[in-house]
């Protein structure tokens, strides 16, 4: 009773925390959206003040869920009622998807990783959140030799660290992607080959495409172990080994019938054939190395 006494006498001369204003969080939301519609073609985010009002709304999110009460457990501030309403995260991907302006994923990466990583606020569950966090971690790792990978891969790092935490998140994780259909499959029967009987059912309705669950961390992440930079192909490997002790049902079943098995034991091999054979088991036991 006295120190929530003594708290609300320090907020009120000053002392306390600042009380968050929304209006200040939707100020600097109307000017990012503004400054990506008035961008010129081939500029840069470096250019526009995009970078400032995404770490404002950062910090102002993470700030506002440090000094809800413990008691206020399950409700969510005014910032962050109004990112979700709005779906700020999926107006963010737009651009992000081309990159345009240049520069500005690196920066909506990097307000993911502070959002994602200070708040205490179960974020994932809000299907205005993990939906364009799904198609983010997609984009992961496509460019092989990509100057954002270390800013992905610290991305990926926030998200495991999130699901080691709370393993029903990795539920928001799992989704079916289509089959990619190999140039050398039978193509789909055309309309002209099907018998009288089916033509009219042929003609209204097309073959199910077909479909397989992926983890979408584990994905993006074996896109980077291939990396030149090998800080970002150790990281990797490391939150693939994240991925691979999580206790959720079905992750381990997706991870058991992908190529992720094969690639941890070829790697495994590739370090033991480094060992010389003039090594004492002894000291294999007692080093201390990693992934790299």
């Amino acid at each position: 009773m006295f120190s929530r006494f003594t708290a609300l006498v320090a907020e009120v001369v000053g002392f306390g925390p600042q009380q968050i204003r929304p209006e200040d969080f939707t100020t600097h939301w109307r000017a990012i959206t503004d400054s990506i519609a008035t961008s010129d073609a081939g500029g840069s985010v470096s250019e526009t003040d995009i970078p400032h009002h995404l770490g404002a709304m950062a910090e102002l999110l993470c700030e506002e869920d440090s000094q809800k009460d413990s008691r206020d457990h399950g409700t969510m501030g005014l910032c962050l009622e109004f990112m979700l309403r709005h779906r700020i995260l999926d107006t963010l991907y737009i651009p992000c998807k081309n990159d345009y302006p240049s520069g500005i994923r690196q920066e909506v990466l990097m307000f993911l990783i502070h959002m994602l990583g200070r708040m205490e606020q179960p974020l994932l569950p809000h299907v205005s959140v993990h939906q364009p966090v799904q198609k983010l971690i997609q984009l992961c790792g496509l460019h092989p030799q990509s100057p954002l990978a270390l800013m992905e891969i610290q991305f990926l790092r926030t998200i495991c660290l999130k699901v080691h935490d709370d393993t029903r998140l990795a539920d928001f994780l799992l989704v079916d992607l289509p089959v990619k259909r190999s140039p050398l499959s039978p193509p789909s029967p055309s309309v002209s080959s099907v018998s009288p009987n089916n033509a009219s059912q042929s003609s209204t309705s097309s073959p199910p495409v077909p479909t397989k669950t992926v983890y979408l961390v584990a994905e993006a992440l074996q896109r980077l172990v291939n990396h030149n930079d090998s800080m970002v192909a150790m990281k990797a490997y490391e939150c693939l080994l994240s991925c691979v002790s999580l206790r959720h049902e079905g992750v381990a079943r997706v991870l058991a019938s992908s190529q992720l098995p094969v690639l941890l034991a070829s790697k495994l091999q590739y370090h033991f054939q480094l060992i010389p054979l003039s090594c004492s088991h002894t000291s294999i036991v007692g080093c201390n190395t990693g992934w790299g």
